[in-house]
């Protein structure tokens, strides 16, 4: 016995003239229906392979877009170490005044160069005295500042 099963179906007209001309019915549909079959696996097959196409196009344009992110943060980290940098500097320059201040007695100081001095560094006299008494409330001349003065310094300068 064959694994073959009967169906029955209408066609048109001309189909069916058509088909008369056919000696093997069965064959030829069989053959016709598994072309068709094939060819919609190969659309199958086509769209399939666009959707790849298209989707390693989407990959490319979001690896392009996160270089360009990475890029620009890379950028932002340089210009974040570079004004830490400065800053590091800018303090390193106040804590030279600071202990300027502590080896020169305020009665010896020249008040046009002390003025200069701390001007330099962006801070009125009054600005500096106001932190030379938070850092330095204890201050002793003659000596370099203590990691805990620069701590107040430090917390000094956030401040303000």
């Amino acid at each position: 016995m064959s694994n073959k099963k009967r169906i029955s179906g209408s066609v048109d007209p001309e189909v069916a003239e058509y088909l008369d001309s056919v000696d093997n019915k069965s064959a030829y549909i069989n053959e016709i229906i598994k072309r068709e079959m094939s060819l919609s696996g190969e659309s199958t097959l086509g769209q399939l392979r666009q959707q790849r196409d298209e989707l390693d196009e989407e990959i490319e344009e979001l690896e392009d877009k996160l270089n360009a992110k990475k890029a620009k943060r890379s950028n932002i980290v340089d210009e974040i170490e570079e004004l830490e940098e400065k800053q590091s500097e800018q303090k390193e320059a106040v804590y030279d005044k600071l202990e300027y201040a502590l080896k020169v007695h305020p009665s010896k100081r020249s008040p046009e160069a002390w003025s200069k001095a701390v001007t330099g560094l962006g801070f009125t006299t009054e600005q500096f005295d106001d932190l030379v008494s938070h850092a330095l409330p204890d201050a002793r001349e003659d000596r370099d500042l203590t990691d805990e003065e620069r701590e107040r310094a430090d917390e000094w300068l956030d401040e303000h």
